[in-house]
């Protein structure tokens, strides 16, 4: 009897189960989702603007070397290096420079590369790869995806708990759960 009382008190008030405030938590999530997306979406553009000081050519690549380190004394047991040279003649110059760059990751390899160098002084130079998402060509040293993984871990967790709420909801109301319970599977 006392838990048909239960049942309705629970049906009757949707809070009472502790999940009043499920859907701020969420919301608060996706924000945080947002925040990072343009905070990487910001670091590229503010990157891409600092092309336009610089002339550019498509480089030639002349080496490319991939180091991996095994280190077993740190979280991380492997870390793998790479190591990219690349060939640029500058317009209206008949010489060739060359420019490296270390300690890139390995997503730089078979990709279209473009060097941005100075008119007045060609040896004051980047390399830069076309970015996936905007398009536009960015310095190879920089990793801009990092925030957009962590949106992905966090949007990851919201999912999780949206539905781990749903389902105890769901079972609050069939009363195979009581309120403050956690649920057992």
């Amino acid at each position: 009897m006392d838990q048909k009382k239960d049942r309705k008190k629970i049906k009757a008030e949707p809070g009472a189960a502790g999940h009043k405030y499920t859907w701020a938590w969420i919301l608060g999530l996706l924000i945080i989702v947002v925040a990072l997306f343009g905070l990487s979406l910001y670091q590229r553009y503010k990157d891409i603007g600092k092309n336009d000081g610089y002339s550019y050519v498509d480089a030639r690549v002349v080496e490319v070397s991939t180091q991996k380190k095994y280190r077993w004394y740190k979280w991380r047991r492997r870390t793998t290096t790479t190591y990219i040279k690349v060939a640029y003649k500058p317009e209206g110059s008949d010489k060739y420079y060359e420019i490296g760059k270390n300690d890139l990751g390995p997503r730089i390899i078979n990709k279209p590369y473009r060097v941005y160098y100075k008119a007045d002084d060609p040896k004051d130079a980047y390399i830069a790869i076309c970015d996936w998402l905007t398009r536009e060509y960015v310095p190879a040293d920089k990793s801009y995806d990092l925030p957009i993984a962590i949106a992905g871990y966090v949007i990851l967790i919201a999912l999780i708990y949206s539905l781990v709420d749903k389902r105890e909801k769901r079972n609050i109301k069939k009363g195979t759960l009581k309120p403050g319970e956690k649920a057992k599977d």
